[in-house]
């Protein structure tokens, strides 16, 4: 999962980012250097790492991820649609409540003031969680154009489930939430003051930071993702390290025990896991994680297309 909330903190789930649409662009090529690896054994299975964006320049799939969805037995992506589906109902404060009952005043009246700002009324954000409501923030500009395209996993998900595959989850809803559920009510004021600092003091950076990832996504390039996932994560910061723990640590470390079980338990079957692409990039990654456990990987090319028929 690949997005932002404040200060460029990455990977916001699936659940949170398909709230989001990407900046359109006409006559989008696939890109050359795909995030796809093969997981080598009696019958090959493949990690694909996606951005859950529905840009075109990302909906644009190289053929060989195609070949290789088509080719596999299973195809899993982080959660599964039906789950997102009970998502609305998880997002909204409990008993009621309102956000002006739980926000310090001031803060309140620059949120609403923010919101309102963009031609939007508060009014439509009153009842979310505080932590949903700082996340929002950062798409503000893109609530126009959401559900215009489905995002990548879905794409894929769906050619899937089309063709009589079977299909699921590696994590749960539930999983995905609890994610930011384990930040108390004073981390998450905190989080909104920070990502309204960033905003008030510079309104384009949401756009730029996602034109930022997503070009570092087409070039295929895993050093360059990295960076810009991570470069403003403060090492000191405890809650920026609490942050890090949750959305990939704690992640990384489910998903490729996962991964590594349903490869396991039939080598006959050919699996195809969906995940963000952060979660593919860095020394303690998924793919890191399945090589230490002994897993022969390796990436592919445009080139491969041809050897899954």
């Amino acid at each position: 999962m690949v997005n932002q909330m404040t200060r460029n903190r990455p990977g916001i789930p699936l659940v949170i980012v398909l709230l989001a649409i990407g900046l359109l662009q006409a006559q989008a090529e696939p890109t050359d250097k795909p995030f796809l690896w093969m997981i080598e054994g009696q019958k090959p299975s493949f990690l694909y790492g996606t951005v859950h964006l529905p840009d075109e320049r990302v909906l644009a799939i190289p053929e060989v991820v195609l070949k290789t969805v088509d080719w596999a037995d299973a195809l899993y992506v982080e959660v599964t649609p039906d789950e997102l589906a009970a998502a609305a109902s998880r997002l909204a404060l409990p008993d009621g409540k309102r956000l002006q009952d739980v926000l310090p005043e001031d803060l309140y009246k620059r949120a609403s003031a923010y919101v309102e700002s963009k031609g939007l009324p508060f009014m439509h954000f009153q009842n979310l969680k505080i932590w949903v409501l700082t996340i929002q923030l950062e798409l503000l500009d893109y609530l126009q154009q959401m559900a215009v395209h489905q995002p990548l996993d879905m794409a894929i998900y769906n050619r899937a489930r089309k063709a009589g595959k079977e299909v699921g989850g590696i994590e749960t809803l539930e999983e995905q939430l609890a994610v930011f559920e384990d930040f108390s009510e004073e981390e998450q004021i905190r989080l909104l003051s920070e990502a309204l600092d960033q905003l008030e003091e510079n309104p384009d950076r949401p756009a730029s930071y996602l034109e930022s990832l997503l070009l570092a996504y087409l070039e295929g390039n895993e050093e360059k993702l990295h960076q810009v996932l991570f470069q403003e994560i403060d090492k000191d910061d405890p809650l920026d390290q609490k942050f890090v723990e949750n959305v990939f640590t704690d992640r990384d470390r489910r998903m490729s025990d996962r991964i590594a079980s349903k490869v396991q338990a039939d080598p006959s079957r050919s699996y195809f896991f969906a995940i963000g692409s952060g979660h593919l990039v860095g020394e303690q990654s998924v793919r890191r994680q399945l090589e230490a456990r002994g897993f022969r990987i390796t990436r592919l090319t445009p080139k491969d297309a041809e050897r899954f028929k």
